[in-house]
């Protein structure tokens, strides 16, 4: 059974309508928002969610779901959250606890997007780290990785259509 911060972070993404904004930005920002993103790889084939078992590199990544998490930070959160598999609540679920482990999700709920923003570009390399619009992660080989904009970012947290 999953332990106590899974019900938290659930409790969480059903109470407060901003943490739907605040995931489906990250997956807008990751290329991975729409109907089946929580089956997406890194590249863009699909990966079943049930188990969270097929997992394999692709273009040297093993991004994977929604919030295209690499292999070691799933490993982690399953453990750390008792995860049985890698449905989309299980997902979302665990997207917040790497935004609350960051400080981002704080910064989120207290209306400072911005900051949310920048604190959680250390976990996802398309949120940008600064206003210049920069990755805060680099490449194995040191190239800075591509961020979205800032004001694109900001934007998919105003959007209409996100939170849906």
């Amino acid at each position: 059974m999953p332990n106590s911060d899974y019900f938290k972070y659930k409790a969480l993404l059903e109470s407060d309508p901003k943490m739907r904004l605040v995931l489906d930005t990250i997956a807008r920002s990751e290329g991975t928002y729409g109907s089946d993103s929580y089956s997406t790889k890194f590249g863009g084939a699909k990966v079943s969610h049930s188990k969270g078992k097929e997992r394999t590199v692709v273009k040297d990544s093993s991004a994977h779901g929604r919030y295209q998490f690499m292999n070691k930070t799933w490993d982690s959160l399953k453990d750390s959250l008792e995860l049985k598999g890698f449905s989309p609540l299980e997902q979302d679920i665990a997207a917040l606890k790497l935004l609350d482990d960051s400080g981002a999700l704080t910064e989120f709920q207290n209306g400072n997007d911005k900051e949310g923003v920048f604190k959680a570009s250390k976990i996802w390399a398309a949120l940008p780290s600064n206003e210049k619009g920069e990755s805060a992660l680099s490449y194995a080989d040191g190239r800075k990785q591509k961020a979205k904009p800032l004001t694109t970012v900001l934007g998919y947290l105003n959007s209409p259509e996100a939170g849906r």
